[in-house]
């Protein structure tokens, strides 16, 4: 057990020293759930674009998709700004 211990807690050492930070993510903007879950195309996008990665559509993608992405782009980055002094 003790091998096991030291081998598998070493983030929640580090957790615990400080040197990684933990902050929880709201499930609607976790790139995680890009692979698990069923998602609209202007959800797809989004959790591409938190990892980096830009999408570029075929012309039948519709207007209210595109609408959508950038509302919750934007209502990420005033989440980040609210959380910016943290």
């Amino acid at each position: 057990m003790k091998h096991l211990e030291i081998r598998d807690l070493w983030l929640q050492r580090e957790v615990g020293l400080g040197r990684v930070v933990v902050h929880t993510v709201e499930g609607p903007r976790n790139p995680a759930d890009l692979m698990t879950k069923y998602l609209k195309r202007w959800e797809i996008e989004l959790r591409l674009g938190l990892l980096g990665i830009k999408v570029t559509w075929s012309p039948e993608c519709r207007e209210a998709d595109k609408s959508k992405l950038e509302e919750e782009i934007n209502e990420l980055g005033r989440c980040l700004l609210r959380r910016g002094g943290n």
